[in-house]
């Protein structure tokens, strides 16, 4: 694929292209709870965030597997645990991180039935509270760390999972060999950081 990709676009030349400035990231000085009603609608979604950091931050693996704890593992974490599993609130509830080239969102999204909402929004901000107080528990980050550890060659089983790997690892200059470093990047992390 090399060789004919080379001999297709091998003599093309590039122009060099400037770096364009990036937007400043919003950052939000008070909680804003914003309703927006839907006719016919027996569930509401919960949107709950905040910005975290940039892709390419020394602090981005310890984020990473903060989030697993916090709403990604098993059944979504502390989050599942507590507020689908312990108080049935919720019909789902987890959290993503998605740092990228400017500060990403970590945002939890929660489906409950309309009457829960407040009480939801009360058990994510205990939650929180609990994750920034306490931290998360020796038990919790070996085996978050396993988790992720484990679940990368199953992100590489299909063609689109390899291609979204390549791009990541491409556009954030991971290299090639990243999945096999990820062992290391996540093993660095220490419960102290987390």
């Amino acid at each position: 694929i090399v060789d004919v990709a080379s001999s297709v676009f091998g003599s093309w030349n590039a122009n060099a292209v400037g770096s364009a400035p990036l937007p400043p990231v919003p950052h939000a000085t008070q909680r804003r709870r914003i309703t927006i009603p839907m006719m016919n609608k027996s569930q509401t979604e919960i949107a709950y965030g905040f910005t975290t950091i940039t892709r390419d931050d020394p602090q981005y693996y310890t984020f990473w597997l903060m989030n697993n704890v916090f709403g990604q593992y098993a059944l979504g974490g502390r989050l599942g645990d507590n507020i689908r599993e312990r108080q049935g609130m919720a019909y789902h509830v987890s959290s993503t991180f998605d740092a990228n080239i400017l500060p990403g969102p970590l945002m939890v999204r929660a489906g409950v039935n309309a009457a829960n909402v407040d009480r939801a929004v009360e058990a994510i901000d205990q939650e929180v509270s609990s994750l920034h107080r306490d931290g998360v528990t020796p038990k919790e980050l070996p085996e978050s760390r396993q988790y992720m550890i484990g679940s990368m060659p199953r992100q590489l089983e299909t063609n689109a999972g390899i291609a979204q790997f390549l791009q990541t690892a491409e556009f954030f200059n991971l290299g090639l060999d990243y999945d096999i470093r990820l062992l290391e990047l996540l093993g660095a992390v220490t419960l102290e950081e987390v």
